[in-house]
């Protein structure tokens, strides 16, 4: 992981970062990247990449997640879990890009600064 300190709910941050980590490390072939950039408004964003299979069918035209109703109710899913944690901080959820892996890329916005 970078070497940054972040100033965010801490256990809320755990939490998110060891689900999106545990599904990388999952799916992934052999590489996983994770950035740290700071938004403005007192936001700071969390990008999460790797290179499987990736996660096209999650995704609606507009670039949000849609999970299945029945993930979602019973929280078999950790991005399910996910996503309801960080909605209820007031952050997004959203499908990334990353430049150089083809596999999954998720982008998590929560409210919080990076220090320096």
């Amino acid at each position: 992981l970078p070497n940054v300190h972040v100033e965010t709910d801490r256990v809320a941050l755990q939490i998110i970062l060891r689900a999106l980590m545990e599904n990388a490390v999952r799916y992934a072939d052999c590489e996983i990247a994770v950035t740290v950039q700071e938004d403005l408004d007192q936001m700071v964003a969390f990008v999460i990449s790797d290179d499987g299979v990736g996660q096209s069918n999650l995704q609606r035209c507009d670039g949000s997640l849609v999970l299945p109703a029945e993930k979602v109710v019973g929280g078999e899913n950790g991005l399910a879990s996910v996503i309801g944690i960080v909605r209820s901080l007031g952050g997004v959820v959203e499908r990334a890009h990353c430049p150089y892996l083809t596999g999954a890329a998720i982008k998590v916005t929560l409210p919080g600064r990076i220090l320096h």
